[in-house]
């Protein structure tokens, strides 16, 4: 029963810490594909126009980024509870 216990929550930490990476790469503002202002948006609208649009959606999806962070957060201390707990 312990060991089955203690082998559950590494398994949940696991995933936590699985989890957290997730939310972390693919978030538009931490992750993979950050889009950098450079000096053609000076002068073409289209282009200017889509990046602000690229913000707003990073500006949005910053509060699904940071719920999913503090579940997988505390899918990791629960883990980690159950991985020490001493029955």
């Amino acid at each position: 029963m312990d060991r089955n216990l203690r082998k559950s929550g590494l398994s949940l930490t696991v995933a936590g810490m699985a989890g957290v990476l997730f939310f972390i790469i693919t978030d538009p503002r931490l992750g993979i594909g950050r889009a950098a202002p450079n000096a053609a948006m000076l002068f073409n609208h289209d282009i200017r126009d889509r990046y602000y649009q690229l913000i707003d959606s990073a500006n949005r999806a910053m509060i699904g980024t940071s719920v999913g962070i503090v579940g997988s957060v505390l899918f990791v201390l629960i883990g980690l509870y159950m991985a020490t707990r001493h029955t």
